[in-house]
């Protein structure tokens, strides 16, 4: 089920330029992704692919991954002004609704200091520093240091255990 509006991300003003500045749980680069007509377009390069944003129209904007050699919608942007409370349900089904994807599949993600970004899931740590992944497995003997070491987390996880 996908929701309208359920995604955080933030439109930066800078210079008279429009940005998307994803809060980078996905698979969207860490730099800003300039937001500019469809004809201009400005690709976006990191580990990920390209990735480009586009106006399609005075208040809609689509992020763009390639793939497969055409330019696929990864999400679109309705721009309006929200504040923090218009997400608590979102927030509430994302953290504790059986059908939401963070409920039925764990994921941690992180950009630590010695990485570009550090994802954990229930079977696969993922480490990206300067555009190579590193992958380890995840079992119940190492999560544990994992989480530790590459999120500074000491819990335990119950369905890993």
């Amino acid at each position: 089920m996908k929701f309208r509006g359920a995604l955080v991300s933030l439109i930066v003003t800078i210079n008279n330029y429009n940005y998307v500045g994803d809060v980078g749980y996905g698979e969207l680069p860490h730099k800003a992704i300039p937001i500019v007509q469809e004809n201009n377009s400005l690709i976006i390069t990191d580990i990920n692919g390209g990735y480009h944003s586009i106006y399609k129209a005075t208040d809609l904007v689509y992020v763009q991954k390639w793939k497969e050699n055409v330019w696929q919608i990864q999400y679109e942007a309705i721009l309006e002004r929200r504040e923090i409370h218009d997400f608590d349900y979102y927030i509430e089904y994302n953290q504790n609704n059986p059908n939401s994807t963070f409920v039925k599949h764990l994921l941690i993600t992180t950009v630590p200091k010695y990485y570009d970004r550090a994802t954990m899931t229930y079977n696969k740590l993922t480490l990206t520093k300067e555009n190579k992944k590193e992958q380890f497995e995840v079992l119940l003997n190492t999560y544990r240091k994992f989480s530790k070491k590459d999120f500074n987390l000491n819990v335990e996880i119950k369905r890993l255990e």
